[in-house]
């Protein structure tokens, strides 16, 4: 069993994820403005499988635009997490986390970049429990 425990706002959140997803931030859909950066968007294996990103089907590259971070299995969770600095209209899309031995497993997000405005901002304290 993997249970994930948020913390937003001094409520706390427990809740039991599928073998792949997308655990931070915990939302679907994330609204942001050209020139910002979204930091450490975290993809989670709770089977330990190698990840790969990809955005709108496509395989990112750690590019320095991208940045990836793979972290190998540690207590059967693999992670990793993807950096994209100083967004363009082209960055919006569909960002896609794929287990590369079985690529239909994968969870997704979408990046809406809005030109102007502001991020959505979440302050969550993140825990990560496999039993």
């Amino acid at each position: 069993m993997h249970i994930h425990t948020h913390v937003l706002n001094k409520v706390t959140f427990n809740y039991q994820l599928p073998a792949l997803s997308i655990v931070y931030p915990p939302i679907d859909t994330i609204e942001a403005p050209e020139g910002a950066s979204l930091e450490n968007i975290r993809c989670e294996h709770t089977g330990g499988a190698a990840l790969a990103w990809y955005k709108d089907g496509t395989e990112l590259q750690d590019d320095g635009v991208h940045i990836i971070i793979f972290n190998a299995a540690q207590g059967g969770v693999s992670d990793s997490l993807l950096t994209v600095n100083d967004i363009t209209a082209a960055d919006d899309g569909v960002y896609e986390c794929r287990n590369v031995a079985d690529p239909s497993e994968s969870a997704t997000l979408t990046v809406d970049i809005t030109g102007t405005g502001k991020i959505n901002t979440l302050h969550v304290l993140h825990f990560s429990l496999v039993m």
